[in-house]
């Protein structure tokens, strides 16, 4: 009911509304991920052993599970901070691609089995060794990096 200048009340006819509200239950169990999307990858010196969701980068899969594993550019393959070596299955990361092979080159570490954390994404089961600590990773990049690219957000 409405009420008109006059003071007298109106009755106002509303169409009923076309849409339609569902209310979910916002602590239902979300469904599980299917298994054959799922691997494990092992990050020494620590010794962790972690799930990992295929097609996400090791760096993806440290940050998300904890594990430390040192990035200074955030994963944007610019400083080589967040190198691993391979140490069980090379095969179940993916190919080696441009931008990872010229990052490499430029620290001069572009070896058999060293990869960069931000750019391997897990296909499989893996085991890989951190290269570098949060430390080692600071002064490389104090020593090497340029003023025209500093970390965001700290070295983790």
């Amino acid at each position: 009911m409405l009420r008109n200048p006059a003071g007298a009340y109106i009755a106002v006819a509303m169409p009923e509304p076309k849409v339609k509200i569902v209310l979910e239950d916002p602590f239902a169990e979300l469904p599980e991920e299917p298994v054959e999307d799922r691997a494990r990858v092992r990050f020494e010196p620590s010794g962790q052993e972690v799930p990992a969701r295929k097609g996400k980068t090791l760096l993806e899969t440290a940050r998300t599970e904890g594990v430390a594993l040192p990035h200074a550019c955030n994963g944007r393959s610019r400083c080589g901070t967040c190198r691993v070596r391979v140490l069980a299955g090379p095969l179940n990361l993916n190919e080696i691609d441009a931008v990872e092979r010229r990052t490499l080159q430029q620290y001069r570490v572009y070896l058999p089995g060293i990869r960069l954390g931000c750019r391997a994404r897990v296909l499989g089961d893996c085991s890989v060794n951190v290269e570098m600590t949060a430390e080692q990773a600071h002064a490389s990049w104090c020593e090497k990096g340029s003023s025209a690219w500093r970390p965001r957000g700290g070295f983790k």
